[in-house]
């Protein structure tokens, strides 16, 4: 039976996921095409919020128009086209819905296993992390495995972690609530944290002072071989915090010592609530 791909069909997939619509009207050459316009499209609108500080106004209109374009695209391509004798198996209806599903099947299993971006909502992190910054999260070996508030797997974890790395994990008093913190403390660890001062099994974590700006002092911290900045605010008072790190928990801090709801404040994270260490940071 001859078959000719529908037009306005044609059109609105080419709208709503380019590839598809492409396949719908027997191109595929012209999918891997409109595939690649979509990463690149990505890549222009992070620079453009990231670099220039566009808002979703400023930037939307460029994927529009790459929808646009392939929408008016597709239509032509299937006004054009005549009737053909098979259909192609890609073009069929179940081949396109098992193809988008694959699509957005492999982009959710590599962020419930192996990476996932992340948005930081807060200055808890600052200096070495801005309020908004994104991150990309290493996920394999941690155990909380899923996206999107969707769990898929929890195993033990069989990752290192290490004293200085960031971490993002489930907040112990509401575990739908995602935190990023500094390890600071291993199981077995005793923690002193006093007049601002960190010490760490009994010795005083080094310190260099890097510089003041209005209240903000800021502190380069050094722990084994990873060093990071900190940061003190000269008006909030010192906290006086000690603590042994029991088994199988990590002690977090915020690197904005004055202004981070961590460990000091609610107890060490217990193992289970790790969800990755960042990997990446976009600045």
């Amino acid at each position: 039976m001859n078959w000719q791909p529908n037009k306005w069909i044609a059109a609105l997939l080419g709208f709503v996921f380019q590839p598809l619509g492409m396949l719908y009207v027997m191109r595929t050459g012209w999918a891997s095409c409109y595939f690649i316009l979509i990463i690149c499209t990505a890549i222009i609108e992070y620079i453009a919020v990231e670099k220039y500080q566009l808002t979703l106004f400023e930037y939307k209109p460029i994927a529009l128009l790459v929808m646009g374009t392939c929408a008016v695209h597709c239509f032509k391509l299937a006004t054009n086209q005549k009737p053909v004798i098979p259909r192609p198996w890609y073009s069929k209806w179940f081949s396109l819905l098992a193809i988008l599903a694959t699509f957005y099947s492999t982009i959710f299993l590599v962020r419930s296993y192996l990476y996932e971006p992340f948005r930081l909502p807060s200055t808890s992190m600052y200096p070495t992390l801005e309020k908004g910054s994104y991150l990309i999260a290493k996920k394999l070996g941690y155990g909380n495995y899923g996206s999107l508030g969707i769990t898929i797997q929890k195993s033990a974890m069989s990752a290192i972690i290490k004293r200085g790395e960031i971490v993002i994990f489930l907040y112990p008093k509401d575990l739908s609530t995602l935190f990023v913190k500094r390890v600071i403390g291993l199981p077995g660890d005793e923690i002193i944290y006093d007049h601002k001062t960190l010490y760490l099994n009994g010795k005083e974590v080094s310190t260099n002072y890097l510089s003041t700006t209005g209240t903000q002092q800021v502190f380069q911290e050094q722990i084994g071989n990873i060093s990071y900045n900190v940061a003190n605010d000269s008006r909030r008072k010192s906290l006086k915090y000690r603590i042994k790190v029991a088994a199988g928990h990590y002690f977090v801090m915020g690197d904005n010592r004055d202004n981070s709801n961590d460990s000091r404040y609610w107890g060490a994270v217990p193992e289970a609530n790790l969800v990755g260490k960042v990997v990446h940071v976009f600045d």
